[in-house]
Formats: C-alpha cells, sequence, structure tokens
C-alpha cells in the first residue's frame, strides 16, 4: 500500500528542507497525532507519551538538514525511525518503573471503565508475548495507522516481509487471546 498523495504536505516538507522554519509547523500538525498514538501505545501513559512526542518533533527538527526527501512514505519512515530510537531510550532509562497503566479518557463508568481495561490488558499482554518485529508492526499499524510500506521502511524490511509479519501476529495474538 502507498501513502495517500498529499501534495500539501509533501510541498511543506520540501519547504522545510530549504530552511523555511513556518512549513514546520504544517509538518508538525500533520503527523502529531500519528506519532503521538505510537507513543502511547508503547508507553501505556499519556503524560510520558506527551514528553517523548515533544522530544521526538526536536529529533526530527535537528535531523532534518541531513534529511533527502524522495516521498511520502520514506518521509514517514525517517519519523517512525527517529520515534523509535527515542522510545528505545525512554524504555532504557525506565526499564524498571514501566507499569501498565490505563488511558482513561472517554470512560463513563466505573463499570464500562474496568470492562474496557480488561479487554486492552488482555491485548497488551498478548501483544507483550509475540516476537519483537510482530509487536512492532501492529503498534505502527494500529496505534499510528501506518502502511505496511512505510512500516517496512522504518524497521528496514521489505514491505512483502511486513504484511508476512502482520499476517503471523494477528494470528499468534487471536492463539494467545483464546488461552486468556
Amino acid at each position: 500500500m502507498v501513502p495517500e498523495p498529499n501534495p500539501e504536505l509533501e510541498n511543506q516538507i520540501k519547504a522545510c528542507l530549504n530552511g523555511e522554519p513556518d512549513s514546520f509547523r504544517y509538518v508538525f500538525d500533520a503527523v502529531k497525532e500519528r506519532i503521538f498514538q505510537y507513543t502511547v501505545s508503547r508507553t501505556n501513559n499519556r503524560e510520558d507519551a506527551l514528553d517523548i512526542t515533544q522530544e521526538i518533533f526536536i529529533e526530527i527538527w535537528k535531523a532534518l538538514p541531513k534529511f533527502q526527501y524522495r516521498s511520502l512514505g520514506q518521509f514517514y519512515g525517517f519519523i517512525f525511525l527517529i520515534s523509535r530510537r527515542r522510545l528505545i531510550k525512554y524504555y532504557r532509562r525506565h526499564k524498571h518503573d514501566i507499569a501498565l497503566r490505563p488511558n482513561q479518557k472517554n470512560m463513563e463508568t466505573q463499570t464500562q471503565y474496568q470492562s474496557n481495561f480488561n479487554q486492552y490488558h488482555d491485548v497488551v499482554t498478548g501483544i507483550k508475548r509475540l516476537r519483537e518485529p510482530y509487536q512492532e508492526v501492529l503498534r505502527l499499524h494500529y496505534w499510528s495507522g501506518l502502511t505496511y510500506e512505510e512500516i517496512g521502511v522504518i524497521i528496514g524490511v521489505r514491505e512483502s516481509t511486513v504484511k508476512v509479519w502482520h499476517y503471523r501476529a494477528v494470528q499468534k495474538l487471536k492463539e494467545i487471546l483464546g488461552q486468556l
């Protein structure tokens, strides 16, 4: 799957690369939600995800002068590679105090919250039991909304490999969830 063409985003990315700082705001607005959702999916904590997302954009800003634009998919690969690296730093710093913390947004009742938390906990537990590449494919695809092509660029494998890993991850996750 190829990312949907977005001529305005592509023009703004190119303007950023030409040193126009105002263009970065447009790029930021266009990708911030995807990056934030990805960091939330990896940290299970909204506040940490906000901090990390901010740090990711600082790193993107610093890395832009070295970036050579070729396609939108390649750009998403670039920003999510930075995101992954930043999250690795986060895990190294917090490996002893990372705990599952539910997202309480939009919860109407305690019963609904508990039910949603239990389902969320089961899915997160199931995903954590998968091999690391499978975990990453599921998070990037479902939490960040990236295409198989974009995921391939990020993790350095072909699109066909990502599709196979996705299929296997979903099958294995179904099996794991059936056991929980």
